[in-house]
């Protein structure tokens, strides 16, 4: 009778252990995901300063263009220049504005797309954080049920 009981209590010991053990695996991966789904919101934060510091350098961009094409148009005036070659250096500027610009903007998608993506990673490893706990977590709880079992049947 006491080794059929010790038996029953090395079983019960079995289980608990493979329960104890599937909790903290699965706790543990709830903490990965916990982290990962902070660096999500980090890389969100940065994709959206990412996009307001282009469009501030955007901005500044254009206000120094339009500031030389005014000392342009100052200059050519009061030289007593219009028209003809004048325009085309003004439209020369222009077109140099607007194609440093266009630099400005490709270069803030491209970054805040970076961070976007960056953030997307991290919530689908997130998700898998998670599952992997809940995998843990029942497997832990199997192992326990089999181990009790199996050492009722002994």
């Amino acid at each position: 009778m006491c080794v059929a009981a010790l038996g029953i209590v090395g079983a019960v010991i079995s289980a608990v252990g493979s329960i104890v053990g599937g909790i903290a695996q699965r706790n543990a991966y709830n903490a990965q995901a916990k982290a990962l789904e902070q660096n999500a919101r980090n890389d969100e934060i940065r994709a959206k300063q990412a996009a307001e510091e282009g469009a501030q350098k955007e901005g500044v961009l254009r206000e120094r263009g339009e500031q030389i094409k005014g000392q342009q148009n100052a200059a050519y005036g009061a030289a007593g220049i219009t028209g003809g070659s004048a325009w085309d250096v003004l439209r020369s500027t222009q077109y140099g504005i607007e194609q440093d610009a266009a630099a400005i903007q490709n270069e803030t998608a491209r970054t805040s797309w970076g961070y976007n993506v960056n953030a997307a990673n991290s919530r689908n490893k997130a998700g898998q954080a998670r599952a992997a706990g809940s995998n843990a977590m029942v497997a832990g709880v199997l192992s326990g049920a089999s181990s009790y079992l199996g050492g009722l049947k002994k």
